[in-house]
């Protein structure tokens, strides 16, 4: 059975400070970094795909 939600694998970078993560690229748009909290490790949230 296929899940309707698809999520891509993609890596994301930190707007504020350029760090990079392996992340989930929800069908919306929404990034979701993997192995930390939403919340990139300098604090802030905001992520851009680099794929």
């Amino acid at each position: 059975m296929v899940s309707s939600s698809a999520v891509a694998k993609t890596f994301a970078k930190c707007l504020s400070c350029d760090s990079t993560f392996v992340a989930e690229l929800s069908a919306d748009g929404s990034i979701r970094p993997l192995g930390i909290a939403r919340e990139c490790t300098c604090g802030e949230g905001d992520f851009v795909s680099l794929g």
